[in-house]
């Protein structure tokens, strides 16, 4: 596991994960996903995020990634 980020650093990737939420509401799954892997280089232990990323390769139709995600 990776040491919990500073807050400096988390606020920002939770705003972006805003976005991705909304883009993903929008129907553009591909900026979501695009989104969501930048939030979570800095929140990688964060299981939200990963079940979020897994959603929008669902969406995407990637079902072989999406499932290899949640698991």
């Amino acid at each position: 596991q990776a040491p919990p980020p500073s807050p400096d650093a988390a606020d920002p990737a939770l705003g972006l994960f805003a976005q991705a939420r909304a883009s993903f509401r929008a129907g553009r799954a591909d900026e979501a996903l695009r989104l969501t892997d930048e939030v979570l280089a800095t929140l990688p232990n964060d299981a939200v995020l990963h079940e979020f990323r897994a959603l929008c390769l669902f969406a995407l139709r990637r079902y072989d990634e999406s499932a290899a995600t949640l698991y």
